[in-house]
């Protein structure tokens, strides 16, 4: 029993649709729709070098020119900052002595409680009024504002 051409083109094109999937490259689905548009030819009785030129050519126009055009829409320059990122450079009020030493202090930004420890490694006192730095974990660096 001998398989059918356009048997092998579905078979080639389903390969290379999964191995798409599995790399996400965006190179392999323009051979899957090569492979698919040779299997059409192939109902349209065209020789096996004719499917195998439109499966290379199509294969490899939509690699030259669809790639690029992808590669710009899935390699978004955007940055979507999160409620964390925002609130670097955030004031806020020491509610107790930040004392780094014993790793213990606490400050109210946007009316919430936050762990803190200080920045330059120094005593904040109470009520006193603080920026953020940076963040660690659940722990935000802080400085004193001095004013």
């Amino acid at each position: 029993m001998e398989l059918e051409l356009w048997i092998i083109w579905i078979i080639i094109a389903v390969i290379f649709a999964i191995l798409e999937l599995l790399t996400n490259s965006f190179i392999l689905i323009c051979f899957t729709v090569g492979a698919i548009l040779a299997c059409i030819f192939d109902f349209l009785n065209v020789s096996l070098y004719g499917q195998i030129l439109v499966f290379l050519l199509v294969s490899f126009i939509l690699t030259l020119y669809t790639r690029p055009l992808a590669k710009k829409f899935l390699e978004s320059k955007h940055t979507h900052k999160t409620n964390l990122d925002s609130t670097l450079g955030t004031k806020g009020v020491a509610i107790t002595d930040i004392n780094n030493v014993n790793n213990a202090g606490q400050v109210k930004l946007k009316g919430e409680i936050w762990s803190a420890i200080s920045k330059e490694d120094t005593l904040i006192s109470k009520d006193s009024l603080v920026i953020v730095n940076e963040i660690k974990g659940v722990t935000l660096i802080v400085s004193k504002i001095t004013e």
